[in-house]
């Protein structure tokens, strides 16, 4: 009977852990913000992969790649540099969303674990 909650388990671990990956950079220039995302659909591979960039009118595509790695990351570099030299300043940053589902998907499996033994 105890295969049963584990067998839950790993299907709820892998479902928490089934997102695709990204890099996150935020330019800032006198308070404005403009996100630059490099976007992969498979966070074990670099590819296919999309660069995608938010100026807060909503998400475009700039590039994307199928089986060039490395093609997202140097287009990605190339533009951030060039925000840059408009007078951006860009950094990295931690998604707050992806960082907040985990400990949600931890309880739930809490929960799930106490309510089955």
């Amino acid at each position: 009977m105890k295969s049963i909650p584990s067998i839950l388990l790993l299907v709820f671990l892998a479902a928490a852990f089934n997102v695709s990956a990204s890099e996150n950079y935020v330019c800032d220039n006198h308070g404005e913000k403009r996100l630059i995302k490099i976007t992969y659909h498979n966070e074990q591979q670099s590819v296919p992969c999309e660069v995608r960039y938010d100026k807060g009118q909503g998400e475009q595509i700039l590039w994307s790649a199928q089986s060039e790695a490395g093609f997202c990351e140097t287009k990605a570099d190339e533009f951030i540099q060039k925000q840059e030299s408009w007078g951006w300043s860009c950094e990295k940053f931690q998604d707050p969303v992806a960082d907040q589902s985990l400990p949600e998907v931890k309880v739930s499996l809490e929960e799930l674990q106490t309510s089955l033994y």
